[in-house]
């Protein structure tokens, strides 16, 4: 009987261990987890999450707080399915903006741009304009980058990042007064090297040279290591350059190879955000939006990242003239261009002739007279999607038969949209139209909808100039009758009122 009490009694102990561990567990998973977390233990932070979320699965913090680890983990996709797990148990801005980061980390930059809206439209947050000025900038939308930016410095006036990258897209759009007002600004909250690069670079645009030398004098004395002085060092001799001094700026940066461009990875090779004024680029008679498409026969659309082309450009010849191909606006044309600042770099230019005329004659325009067009699936309100496919490709015929346009196909337009994560219809605002324009370089874009009322078929269709972001042409056109006349007779003058 004795024997039998203790064994009841060791049950019964195990039995109130139990009980106190459901009780008392779950609480202990998730502050132990916040605290490795905390720590940056993340594997095991990782474990006591995961024993969190097992405790509680209709709860969405344990899948909130294993989606942060996973992304510092770098194990994004997991993380990805945990903030999605998170946020179909309770919306809230904290999911959506840690599905925004994922889909930044994964290249999807649509998905992120509308993961931080959500979260924004849940509550207005600096973090999620701050990510979409990074989103917008990574597909190219400098301009919305910029709104967004100056968004998350309304929201968050004492945080100097907001007013640096703000500084930087004004910089992209050549507005240089107010990217010169950006950096000083930003450097009265936190004194910082790229603040001095900022005001240099804004100067230098400006033609306020002895300004832009100060600058970047005064950001020598303030650098704290060999990076910071080497952004500097090429800040200043691009001031040289400017004023057309290359032996002074051959002096500081040697045999480098470079263009004078800040550049970004785009679908169909390297896009150039902005032009150096006085480097090989701008002699050369480049722009911003130009994309590179080839490199002494290399063809760049299938590059992973800006890296691999500065790489490429590193393996050229220093002084050499490299043969490219460039996109600008939809039409490409071959392009030379001189790789890196040689002390002759002027001399270089003038003596070679298809250089001095890009410089001359082609700075402006490439030579063609067809537009590069897009036309967008057609939205369907109340029409069969499969109809509406079939008048999208339509569209896209007769534009092609005036012999007035280059229309992109729609398998090859597919596959770069989808590349960006978007969809193909559904694009109702102009800026979203645009936003797709500019990333399969084109120059006209064309999209809208077309819906049934009673026995009527009616359409509303605008083109716009990728460029200038303003609407070319707006066409309505009403059907009275069967699909079969909207296709054969509707649609060829909507194609005629848009080219006219």
């Amino acid at each position: 009987m004795k024997s039998r009490a203790v064994i009841r009694l060791l049950i019964l102990s195990t039995g109130l261990m139990i009980v106190s561990y459901d009780i008392h567990g779950k609480t202990d998973f998730k502050t132990k987890g916040q605290e490795a977390l905390d720590q940056g233990n993340y594997d095991a932070a990782l474990k006591w999450f995961q024993k969190y979320a097992e405790s509680e699965p209709d709860d969405y913090h344990p899948y909130n707080r294993l989606g942060w680890t996973y992304y510092n983990l770098r194990r994004y996709q997991e993380a990805l399915e945990s903030f999605i797990k998170s946020a179909g148990l309770q919306e809230n801005k904290g999911n959506y903006q840690g599905l925004g980061d994922c889909y930044m980390a994964l290249g999807r930059y649509a998905d992120a741009v509308n993961s931080y809206k959500k979260a924004n439209s849940i509550e207005d947050d600096s973090y999620a304009w701050r990510g979409m000025a990074y989103a917008y900038l990574s597909i190219g939308s400098i301009e919305l980058a910029l709104q967004s930016a100056l968004k998350w410095s309304q929201l968050r006036p004492d945080d100097a990042e907001a007013l640096i990258q703000a500084g930087g897209l004004y910089m992209f759009l050549e507005q240089f007064h107010d990217a010169l007002e950006s950096y000083h600004k930003a450097n009265a909250l936190r004194v910082d090297f790229r603040n001095y690069i900022g005001m240099a670079q804004s100067y230098t645009a400006l033609e306020r040279y002895e300004e832009a030398v100060k600058t970047v004098m005064t950001g020598m004395n303030l650098a704290a290591d060999s990076t910071q002085k080497a952004g500097l060092n090429y800040t200043l001799a691009y001031v040289y350059a400017a004023r057309g001094k290359y032996r002074e700026a051959w002096q500081i940066l040697g045999d480098m190879n470079t263009l004078g461009a800040r550049i970004q990875l785009a679908p169909n090779g390297i896009r150039l955000l902005s032009v150096i004024k006085g480097g090989p680029a701008d002699l050369s008679g480049m722009k911003a939006g130009d994309i590179i498409q080839e490199l002494n026969g290399r063809d760049l659309s299938g590059l992973i990242s800006a890296g691999d082309f500065i790489a490429l450009l590193q393996s050229a010849d220093f002084g050499s003239v490299a043969d490219m191909k460039i996109n600008r606006g939809g039409l490409v044309a071959d392009w030379a261009v001189v790789i890196g600042i040689p002390e002759n770099l002027d001399a270089i230019v003038e003596s070679h002739p298809g250089l001095r005329a890009q410089r001359e004659n082609m700075a402006k325009e490439i030579p063609g007279n067809k537009l590069r067009i897009a036309v967008i699936d057609l939205d369907a309100y109340g029409v069969p999607e499969t109809e509406v496919l079939v008048l999208s490709d339509r569209l896209r015929f007769e534009l092609f038969k005036s012999n007035r346009y280059t229309v992109l196909e729609r398998n090859k337009m597919q596959e770069i949209i989808e590349e960006l994560g978007f969809q193909q219809t559904g694009y109702t605002s102009d800026a979203q139209l645009i936003e797709i324009g500019k990333m399969l370089a084109v120059q006209h874009i064309i999209g809208g909808s077309i819906g049934k009322v009673g026995s009527y078929y009616t359409a509303t269709i605008r083109k716009i100039d990728v460029e200038t972001g303003e609407i070319v042409a707006i066409v309505k056109e009403d059907v009275q009758g069967t699909m079969d006349d909207f296709l054969t007779a509707g649609i060829r003058r909507i194609a005629g009122r848009l080219i006219n």
